[in-house]
């Protein structure tokens, strides 16, 4: 059985500090496609828009200063709004492969897996494509 030999590309990005880069206009954009009620947008704002943050110098904390952009890392609601500025790039990818004739990877098809075209993870990200 000869196997057919194409040269494949894999591209890895990461993010660089993605959580304080989410811009917050994009996020209530991507909540108005997804379908999100108003009383999710109010939740999502008054978690976003009006957190103080303040600066800790030797434990103490010394002044506020009001948020203007960005997800703060430690909030439990951090990694799913990531989540969802991640699935506009995931829709992108599939838009490209199906458009402009993006392919990805074949996987083994006798266990149902197809072609994968992109993984992602947290901020990191592989996008796997024909060199050609």
């Amino acid at each position: 059985m000869k196997k057919n030999r194409k040269a494949r590309l894999m591209f890895k990005l990461d993010i660089e500090k993605a959580f304080d880069n989410v811009s917050w206009e994009c996020l209530f954009n991507v909540m108005d496609k997804l379908g999100f009620s108003a009383k999710w947008h109010k939740w999502i704002k008054g978690d976003l828009c009006s957190p103080m943050i303040s600066i800790l110098v030797n434990g103490e904390a010394h002044g506020y200063i009001r948020a203007s952009k960005g997800v703060c890392q430690g909030d439990p609601l951090s990694l799913a709004i990531f989540v969802l500025i991640m699935d506009i790039l995931s829709f992108m990818i599939m838009k490209l492969r199906n458009v402009n004739g993006l392919f990805g990877f074949a996987m083994n098809e006798d266990m149902g897996v197809g072609e994968v075209t992109h993984l992602l993870f947290a901020d990191d990200s592989l996008i796997f494509c024909d060199a050609d």
